[in-house]
């Protein structure tokens, strides 16, 4: 009864506490069972069935053990050789299925310790917060004997379940591990539960275990592959017994391992572990490797789970309304559609218009010579009048001097002409030109050889022969410097002074101003000093990096207008002879941020000799005491920093007086100070990503993704960032990757990496693109993944619609604005001229009131003025429109009623001005003429301009009335001038007859253009 009893508490625990995650670690020795969840026998409801346990030995399975009614397999206890893959059927004995699968790691136990580090789990808690450690165990039975043990040491007597702590403490850390002894069949057994507990001031914010990403719908097609991606997020400690999986309507998937390449079934992808920084991740992918049918109608379930709390995420599969074009296709077919048509309207309309220029255009291109072996001297032959001579000489004058000029000079044919070209008496002249002799480019050639060889000879004459500087023979050397070799040294050209400054200016000269000279020894002649990196010319200085014993000499500086002669002496020695103690380097690196001291170099060596006060030169302007940088100071010869900065690096010379071998040296020493900070202590620092992030990407584009990574100062930088395909170094793929670095100073620097993919494959979809960083304190990563891009269909087709839209409103505005330019532009090109063989000699009749002088007003321009001055101006001066005035182009002696009609029969247009004056005065019947002849020839036409505001008279006949009505008015503005692009003159050349004037007579290609950009900026 007891047993009974015993084994129906297992069984209902068993229930509670079946381990769901495929993968499972036991330590070896302590008792463990495999079991499953009633809740999935969903076959043999109402049927007897036998539950068959196996475990896979050397890739078949074995039978371990058959049972009626028990969904568990005990351990008692676990040994190393138990490790394994375990499954679990159900058998009627017809059908066999399998409930559930399992992976068995039996960890071997370590003999020196109570616990396996690979076998616990890691808690993160604040301190001053309260805490409970549980004893996740096996055990079922309260009255098992429970102990727990803290690194391995009895802790507190303690022989509950629970772990309690009211106020936790950095002391309470440490490795706990809780024993429980359970007895089965005589026998004792334990089994061990491990957790470390890390106690922080300011420890990570406890996160709670979820899955990135939410449910969601997949669009697909049916025979497509699929990639489906499940990452779960852990906290900031990784956990061992975390397990993440896949289940198809809670059915566990195949490996992927185990399946074919070429075999069309569902399959899933070995366990990930990542850690990006100080957060852990697990991740695992499903591969579909083609939808099916079937596959729309299945659930995919991904489950995480740790610490017995268990997250899902459901993935379904769905068809897509629509199989979406490429955006490149589908914008370069809108493209091409809207296009296409233009330029093929386009290109005729500009052959059809410059078909001359296209001709002549591709004769130039073809170089065709058609005059090759013809027999013919001339290339065209001129005939005119030449008996007859008109009284212009306008004939005579284009076939002598014209015709001439364009096509011989210009276009390089040769005429015949007459007169010019045919001698009396039947014989012809020829214009003969002199081939040049076959011997003038062989003598050229020996000429420029000549030239060439005296010219070398001048040179090398003149490297060779020695160098003579009037005035500088018996000028005593004025400075003497010593070095020490193997260091910096800079050379001033500057006469001495005790107040300068400055040992070098690079802003004051120009360096090609400075001509420096040097020798070795006094009997040597002096060579230029030739620029190069070392010595190198910098403003009015010679700088040494560095120098060497071989630059001792003489050197003797000339500035143009300034200093006619400098001779300066630099001796050069070594350490040994300058007798240099504690003289190791001319480099010196100073913390930021605290006190610093810097000594003149120079000061070591000779130490026998006495040494006066130093001066000291910061980039080469002299340190001075300063009010502005109290924190500076100069004592005993050194420089005492407190606090030291950042702009306090650079190049520090020191100069003092040495007496020796009765000459007055000045000894100058250099050094660097680099200002440093203290090494970071922090591991590379992502800026971007940060964690696991997902990207969007499109089959076949490139496509580059970039890792920002921010290090701390190190002086010795050894920083490696890299980009590495599932977090593996495979060498032998070849991924393109830059690297830009921008320096921070003392704050470190930020990298950014970049490793370009000529073309997203199906591969990079399956992969986690890993960015690694490192520096000497630690390393870190972060993981971009790829998701297959949803394009949206409508989306561009809406996109495309707007746009063709705004560009037809953009065109319509445009035409609206401009439609008279345009108008007038279409007329200048591809009109004929409409006043050809319609038997009128004007083109207008320009009819305006007659108002005596008193009537006027002297500040506007008077109807007179403008009728008989501007319109012509305008018209037939710019135009090229032939007026017709009365007054002036009418011979008097007619009847006027006459002349007016016979006028304006003879015109294309009438003008008529309006004015107060014109519809009350007698000009009027000009106007009903007009109208009257309109109507019996439809070729005249009439324009009306409004000069002046004006009333209509009750008196007008009514077919003035009318024509006032509809006919078309343009509205001149009073002024005192008139510019040819005011809208008013548009207008008039717009009623105008079409033909072609001397505005518009330019119908070249460079013509066109020009009109058509200044109708644009206009």
């Amino acid at each position: 009864m007891v047993i009974f009893f015993f084994m129906f508490i297992i069984e209902a625990a068993t229930e509670k506490l079946c381990p769901l995650r495929a993968s499972i670690d036991v330590l070896e020795g302590e008792y463990f069972f495999l079991c499953y969840l009633e809740s999935r026998q969903e076959h043999f409801q109402e049927e007897a069935y036998t539950i068959n346990w196996y475990k896979e030995n050397a890739g078949k399975q074995q039978l371990i053990k058959e049972a009626h009614g028990m969904n568990s397999l005990e351990f008692w206890p676990a040994e190393l050789s138990d490790s394994g893959n375990y499954s679990v059927t159900h058998s009627n004995g017809k059908q066999n299925f399998t409930i559930q699968k399992w992976t068995l790691n039996v960890l071997e136990r370590n003999k020196s310790s109570c616990f396996n580090k690979n076998h616990l789990t890691t808690e993160i808690k604040n301190a001053g917060t309260g805490h409970s450690l549980k004893c996740s165990d096996l055990s079922v039975n309260e009255n098992d004997s429970i102990t727990w043990y803290k690194d391995c040491k009895t802790f507190e007597n303690e022989t509950e379940r629970e772990l309690d702590f009211k106020t936790l403490t950095v002391q309470h850390s440490g490795i706990y591990t809780c024993k429980i002894l359970i007895n089965h069949e005589g026998k004792t057994y334990h089994s061990t539960n491990t957790i470390k507990l890390v106690v922080e001031e300011d420890a990570p914010e406890a996160v709670t275990l979820e899955i990135v990403g939410h449910d969601e719908e997949i669009e697909t097609e049916i025979g497509k592959e699929e990639i489906l991606n499940c990452t779960g997020f852990l906290g900031y400690y990784m956990r061992e017994d975390a397990s993440l999986y896949w289940l198809i309507n809670q059915t566990f998937p195949e490996k992927c391992a185990d399946i074919p390449e070429n075999e069309p079934s569902i399959c899933e992808e070995e366990f990930k572990k990542l850690q990006l920084g100080n957060k852990f991740y697990v991740t695992r992918l499903l591969r579909i490797k083609k939808v099916t049918e079937e596959d729309m109608h299945h659930n995919f379930t991904c489950m995480l789970q740790a610490d017995e709390r268990t997250q899902i995420k459901i993935v379904k599969l769905k068809k897509g309304n629509t199989r979406d074009l490429p955006v490149h296709i589908f914008t370069t077919g809108m493209v091409l559609a809207v296009l296409f048509p233009c330029v093929a309207v386009a290109v005729v309309i500009v052959s059809v218009m410059f078909r001359v220029d296209l001709v002549l255009f591709y004769r130039n291109v073809c170089r065709r010579d058609d005059t090759v072996g013809d027999g013919k001297e001339y290339d065209a032959f001129v005939s005119y009048l030449k008996d007859c001579v008109s009284p212009t000489e306008e004939e005579r004058e284009f076939a002598l001097n014209i015709l001439p000029m364009t096509l011989e000079e210009n276009f390089g044919y040769k005429l015949c002409i007459f007169e010019r070209d045919v001698s009396p008496g039947g014989e012809s002249k020829m214009i003969l030109q002199e081939n040049v002799s076959e011997n003038q480019p062989k003598l050229i050639k020996k000429i420029i050889l000549a030239l060439c060889w005296i010219l070398a000879l001048f040179v090398s004459g003149a490297e060779v022969r020695e160098i003579t500087l009037p005035g500088c023979s018996r000028v005593q050397p004025q400075i003497s410097y010593r070095a020490i070799s193997d260091e910096e040294f800079v050379l001033q050209c500057a006469l001495p002074d005790k107040d300068a400054t400055h040992i070098y200016n690079n802003t004051l000269l120009k360096q090609h101003e400075v001509k420096w000279f040097w020798r070795q020894k006094d009997n040597e002649p002096l060579k230029p000093v030739k620029e190069s990196s070392n010595p190198a010319f910098q403003g009015d200085a010679l700088w040494f990096k560095p120098v060497r014993d071989s630059a001792s000499g003489v050197y003797i500086c000339m500035i143009r207008e300034k200093i006619p002669c400098l001779k300066i002496v630099l001796e050069v020695q070594t350490k040994e002879a300058a007798k240099c103690s504690g003289y190791d380097t001319n480099t010196l690196p100073l913390l930021a941020g605290i006190g610093n001291s810097i000594t003149c170099p120079g000061t070591k060596c000779y130490n026998h000799i006495k040494k006066p006060d130093v001066k000291w030169y910061k980039d080469g302007r002299q340190i001075k005491h300063s009010k502005s940088r109290q924190s500076l100071k100069l004592k005993h010869n050194e420089i005492y920093l407190n606090p030291t900065y950042d702009n306090d690096a650079g190049m520090y010379v020191c100069d003092y007086t040495l007496y020796d071998n009765n000459i007055n040296w000045t000894m100058r020493t250099a050094v660097t100070i680099e200002v440093i900070a203290k090494n970071t202590i922090h591991p590379p620092n992502f800026l971007y990503p940060n964690g696991v992030v997902i990207l969007e990407a499109e089959l076949g584009k490139p496509l580059e993704l970039k890792c920002c990574v921010q290090f701390g100062f190190e002086r010795v930088s050894q920083v490696t960032v890299t980009w590495r395909r599932n977090n593996k170094e495979n060498i032998n793929e070849n991924l393109i990757q830059e690297t830009r670095v921008y320096p921070k100073g003392l704050k470190g620097h930020t990298v950014l990496h970049v490793v370009k993919l000529k073309e997203v494959t199906e591969r990079d979809l399956r992969s986690n693109f890993t960015c690694f960083a490192k520096n000497l304190v630690g390393n870190a990563t972060a993981v971009i993944q790829l998701k297959r891009k949803q394009r949206v269909f409508l989306l561009y087709v809406l996109c495309s619609a707007i746009s063709t839209l705004f560009a037809l409103l953009l065109c319509t505005a445009f035409i609206y604005q401009h439609w008279i330019e345009i108008v007038l532009m279409y007329r200048s090109y591809l009109v004929h001229n409409e006043t050809a063989g319609d038997g009128k000699e004007f083109d207008a009749f320009v009819s305006y009131a007659k108002l005596d002088a008193s009537e006027s007003d002297s500040t506007l321009i008077s109807e007179e003025k403008f009728a008989l001055e501007f319109l012509p101006d305008m018209l037939e001066n710019k135009y090229g429109y032939k007026l017709c005035i009365l007054e002036r182009d009418i011979l008097p002696g007619g009847a006027y009623t006459d002349e007016v009609v016979t006028a304006i029969k003879q015109s294309r247009r009438v003008i008529i001005i309006l004015s107060p004056a014109y519809v009350s005065g007698p000009s009027i019947f000009e106007l009903q003429a007009a109208v009257n002849c309109a109507l019996e020839d439809k070729k005249i036409k009439l324009v009306l301009i409004k000069f002046q505001a004006f009333q209509e008279p009750e008196t007008l006949p009514p077919v003035v009335k009318k024509a006032l009505r509809i006919l078309p008015v343009v509205t001149w503005k009073s002024s005192i001038y008139a510019a040819p692009n005011k809208k008013f003159w548009k207008y008039m050349h717009y009623y105008m007859p079409v033909k072609t004037t001397k505005m518009l007579g330019n119908c070249s290609l460079k013509g066109f253009f020009q009109r058509l950009l200044s109708l644009v900026y206009r």
